[in-house]
């Protein structure tokens, strides 16, 4: 059985020597970090005894430097919109990035969940990024949770990251609501007020009221604009003399809401102008006349019209007696003033 002593040299060591044990073996143990980084050839030496002489052998190993414990990335999670409707698509961009220029780019894979959708994985692409497309009607109603999970790899840790995403149930798409058009009267005088009454509805017993404006316009008039009441209805008032005399065609726009377009509706009416009777009251002063007399032969006559007008008046008075020996007998006598 060999004796003696082994001492182990090169790869940068301070040289180590032990005794061989009772078998003729010997262990080293070299620290961490005491070879020299590259290809390193240790030396073992037997000194020798009196049964063997003194010997040598090498080992090859390689020594490397360890790569950096892994950094915990910067995951960024960006969706195209913070609030959408049922109706619409999502995406989802996501970047894995480390600290600094110089950081290795981010490889791997980042998986999607939240929102009651299916877990989506992809893989990132050669520069750390990744874009998920979430379609329309995927993602439940409400406040959603979305989170994007990063694998990790040698060079960064795994890690996650959310975002919010408000998800509402859009409004119906309008329908065009039935309006309904009725004047107090389809024939007046230009001394007649008219009053249009306007209902506007939508399709069925359960459909909406109609909300908003309605405005009516045609026959001359201002145009006059009203807010539809609880029942979607409104009245129009139009004053005495507004319209033009003829047939008057009358246009209510309604304005339209969330639920119903904007619509419109004529009507027509006819206008004419009154026929006035103008009454007359006639008074007068009563007048005598002397025979001979060529003063104080005057009597004021007062004709009024009822209603009151810019016209002429034609009066004609008749002298029914005369004494015997007037100049003038009995007959016509005709006069006028305007």
């Amino acid at each position: 059985m060999a004796t003696g002593t082994v001492t182990l040299t090169g790869g940068g060591l301070t040289a180590q020597t032990m005794n061989l044990n009772g078998t003729g073996s010997a262990s080293f143990t070299i620290p961490a970090g005491s070879l020299t980084v590259g290809t390193d050839t240790l030396t073992v030496s037997y000194s020798g005894n009196t049964n063997y002489n003194a010997t040598s052998n090498t080992s090859i190993v390689t020594v490397t430097t360890p790569p950096p414990p892994p950094a915990t990335p910067k995951l960024t999670v960006t969706p195209s919109s913070s609030s959408i409707t049922t109706a619409q698509p999502l995406t989802v961009a996501v970047t894995v990035s480390g600290s600094g220029t110089s950081a290795p780019v981010a490889t791997g894979t980042v998986t999607l969940t939240g929102g009651g959708l299916t877990a989506q994985t992809m893989t990132l692409n050669g520069s750390g990024s990744a874009t998920f497309t979430i379609s329309a009607g995927s993602l439940t109603v409400g406040t959603d949770t979305l989170t994007v999970s990063y694998s990790g790899n040698s060079n960064y840790n795994a890690t996650s990251n959310t975002a919010m995403v408000t998800v509402t149930t859009p409004p119906p798409t309008p329908t065009t609501p039935t309006l309904t058009i009725t004047p107090s009267a389809s024939s007046i005088t230009t001394a007649q007020p008219l009053t249009v009454a306007v209902v506007v509805a939508g399709s069925g017993t359960s459909a909406p009221v109609p909300t908003g404006m309605v405005t009516l316009t045609g026959g001359g008039i201002t145009a006059q604009t009203v807010t539809l009441g609880s029942t979607g209805g409104a009245s129009f008032t139009i004053s005495a003399g507004s319209l033009a005399v003829g047939t008057d065609t009358l246009t209510v726009s309604y304005a339209g809401d969330n639920n119903y377009t904007a619509a419109s509706k004529t009507s027509t009416v006819m206008v004419t102008t009154p026929t006035v009777t103008e009454m007359f009251t006639i008074t007068g002063t009563a007048v005598s006349v002397a025979a001979g007399a060529t003063t104080g032969n005057n009597s004021v006559i007062t004709v009024t019209a009822t209603p009151s007008c810019s016209c002429s008046v034609i009066l004609t008075a008749s002298v029914t007696s005369s004494p015997a020996g007037a100049t003038s007998g009995p007959g016509e006598r005709r006069f006028s003033r305007s």
